[in-house]
Protein backbone atom coordinates (compact mmCIF):
# COMPACT_ATOMS: atom_id res chain seq x y z
CA UNK A 1 0.00 0.00 0.00
CA UNK A 2 1.82 3.79 -0.94
CA UNK A 3 2.00 5.95 1.60
CA UNK A 4 -1.10 8.40 0.03
CA UNK A 5 -3.26 5.25 0.04
CA UNK A 6 -2.44 4.88 3.90
CA UNK A 7 -2.69 8.20 4.29
CA UNK A 8 -6.25 8.67 2.69
CA UNK A 9 -7.68 5.78 4.54
CA UNK A 10 -6.85 7.41 8.10
CA UNK A 11 -7.89 10.47 7.03
CA UNK A 12 -11.22 8.90 6.47
CA UNK A 13 -11.43 6.23 9.30
CA UNK A 14 -10.74 9.51 11.53
CA UNK A 15 -13.53 10.83 10.15
CA UNK A 16 -15.67 7.62 10.01
CA UNK A 17 -14.39 7.32 14.01
CA UNK A 18 -15.60 11.05 14.80
CA UNK A 19 -19.34 9.92 14.06
CA UNK A 20 -19.23 6.96 15.86
CA UNK A 21 -17.92 8.04 19.22
CA UNK A 22 -19.06 11.15 19.57
CA UNK A 23 -18.17 11.69 23.49
CA UNK A 24 -14.69 10.32 22.68
CA UNK A 25 -14.32 13.13 20.25
CA UNK A 26 -15.61 15.59 22.54
CA UNK A 27 -12.76 15.13 24.81
CA UNK A 28 -10.64 15.19 22.30
CA UNK A 29 -11.36 18.78 21.59
CA UNK A 30 -12.11 20.16 24.87
CA UNK A 31 -8.25 19.05 25.54
CA UNK A 32 -7.34 20.98 21.71
CA UNK A 33 -9.16 24.21 22.93
CA UNK A 34 -7.05 23.90 26.76
CA UNK A 35 -3.74 23.46 24.69
CA UNK A 36 -5.07 26.24 22.11
CA UNK A 37 -5.90 28.29 25.13
CA UNK A 38 -2.50 27.79 26.97
CA UNK A 39 -0.73 28.27 23.62
CA UNK A 40 -2.17 31.68 23.40
CA UNK A 41 -1.48 32.72 26.63
CA UNK A 42 2.24 31.80 25.98
CA UNK A 43 1.78 33.77 22.74
CA UNK A 44 0.36 36.63 24.77
CA UNK A 45 2.82 36.92 27.26
CA UNK A 46 5.53 36.76 24.96
CA UNK A 47 4.36 39.63 23.26
CA UNK A 48 3.80 41.94 26.35
CA UNK A 49 7.70 40.35 27.26
CA UNK A 50 8.67 42.37 23.50
CA UNK A 51 9.56 38.57 21.78
CA UNK A 52 7.02 40.16 18.56
CA UNK A 53 6.94 42.91 16.70
CA UNK A 54 2.77 44.16 16.61
CA UNK A 55 0.70 41.21 15.92
CA UNK A 56 -3.22 41.12 16.89
CA UNK A 57 -4.92 38.49 18.67
CA UNK A 58 -6.58 37.17 15.53
CA UNK A 59 -3.34 36.81 13.87
CA UNK A 60 -2.06 34.49 17.08
CA UNK A 61 -5.43 32.91 16.32
CA UNK A 62 -4.44 32.03 12.61
CA UNK A 63 -0.89 30.73 13.66
CA UNK A 64 -2.23 28.46 15.58
CA UNK A 65 -4.75 26.96 13.47
CA UNK A 66 -2.03 26.87 11.06
CA UNK A 67 0.15 25.17 13.43
CA UNK A 68 -2.68 22.47 14.17
CA UNK A 69 -2.72 22.01 10.60
CA UNK A 70 0.95 21.62 9.50
CA UNK A 71 1.18 19.20 12.96
CA UNK A 72 -1.23 17.16 11.50
CA UNK A 73 0.65 17.10 7.88
CA UNK A 74 3.80 16.66 9.62
CA UNK A 75 2.50 13.23 10.93
CA UNK A 76 0.30 12.19 8.02
CA UNK A 77 3.63 12.42 5.76
CA UNK A 78 6.87 11.30 8.66
CA UNK A 79 7.10 7.66 9.29
CA UNK A 80 7.58 6.76 13.14
CA UNK A 81 11.13 6.17 12.64
CA UNK A 82 11.96 9.10 10.35
CA UNK A 83 10.12 11.41 13.40
CA UNK A 84 12.29 14.31 14.54
CA UNK A 85 11.98 16.14 17.09
CA UNK A 86 14.74 18.85 16.38
CA UNK A 87 13.06 18.74 12.41
CA UNK A 88 9.57 19.43 13.79
CA UNK A 89 10.30 21.91 16.09
CA UNK A 90 11.95 24.31 13.32
CA UNK A 91 9.17 23.86 11.21
CA UNK A 92 6.87 25.35 13.64
CA UNK A 93 9.17 27.72 14.51
CA UNK A 94 9.92 29.05 11.29
CA UNK A 95 5.84 29.99 11.14
CA UNK A 96 6.59 32.22 14.17
CA UNK A 97 9.75 34.08 12.69
CA UNK A 98 8.40 36.34 10.66
CA UNK A 99 6.70 38.02 13.56
CA UNK A 100 9.91 38.39 15.90
CA UNK A 101 10.91 41.55 17.09
CA UNK A 102 15.14 41.55 17.69
CA UNK A 103 14.72 40.45 20.84
CA UNK A 104 12.80 37.64 19.42
CA UNK A 105 15.35 36.87 16.93
CA UNK A 106 17.74 36.44 18.90
CA UNK A 107 16.66 33.75 20.68
CA UNK A 108 15.39 32.04 17.55
CA UNK A 109 18.80 32.53 16.81
CA UNK A 110 20.68 30.73 19.85
CA UNK A 111 18.04 28.13 19.47
CA UNK A 112 19.00 27.59 15.84
CA UNK A 113 22.74 26.92 16.83
CA UNK A 114 22.14 25.21 20.05
CA UNK A 115 20.77 22.27 17.59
Amino acid sequence: MRQHDINLFFTLDYNELKRNYIKLFGKVNTLNEGRKDKWMQLLMHLRADGYFNEISDSDFDFLIFLSVSVRGAYFQTTSAEAYNKSEYAHLLNQMLKPYLSSKGLIVYKRWLESQ
